[in-house]
């Protein structure tokens, strides 16, 4: 299922709290147990922690599927900025199409019950960001350097709690950081 919502109350691009929350109250529709997993910025951030682009992944325990949503803004060639903001949904059926799980499935080497079983077991395994996300600026400040950071993740890894992970580059540099 792919759909395009619009979100009129994100205009021109957000930050990752506000994109958190668009995209919980839209994976809440299909599923009220979403859990969101991890939040990407991966087409760059400014030094506020705002971006035009927001990719919120998530797990749909009652469809047995995974959901994207993604949150992005359009640019208005009129006005020289980006417009109000649009949610794009894609919702994948687990084991996704064509994969080696899918496959066995459908030659019987698996049964229903036994993907259900797997499907379970990796919602025990996965570990979901809280409600509240801490602001990426916050994340930022706590840095203590300037950008340019073209990608920032917010996930949960095993060894914590959540935790932002961004990545910059300078002229001469890649540059790596984690703030949990």
């Amino acid at each position: 299922m792919v759909e395009e919502i619009p979100v009129p109350e994100l205009v021109g691009r957000c930050g990752a709290v506000e994109a958190a929350a668009v995209a919980r109250r839209l994976a809440a529709r299909l599923d009220p147990a979403a859990g969101l997993h991890r939040l990407v910025a991966a087409e760059g951030i400014d030094g506020d922690g705002t971006a035009t682009r927001w990719e919120a992944h998530f797990d749909l325990p009652a469809r047995q599927a995974t959901l994207e949503v993604v949150v992005t803004f359009r640019w208005m060639e009129d006005s020289g900025r980006y417009g109000p903001g649009l949610a794009g949904l894609h919702e994948l059926a687990f084991p996704p199409p064509g994969s080696e799980l899918a496959r066995m499935g459908e030659r019987g080497d698996l049964s229903r019950r036994r993907i259900r079983g797997i499907w379970r077991q990796q919602l025990r395994e996965r570990r979901y960001l809280p409600e509240t996300i801490p602001p990426l600026g916050r994340a930022l400040a706590a840095v203590g350097e300037p950008g340019p950071w073209y990608r920032a993740e917010a996930t949960v890894p095993r060894t914590g709690g959540p935790a932002w992970r961004l990545r910059g580059q300078t002229r001469h540099q890649v540059r790596f950081a984690e703030i949990g």
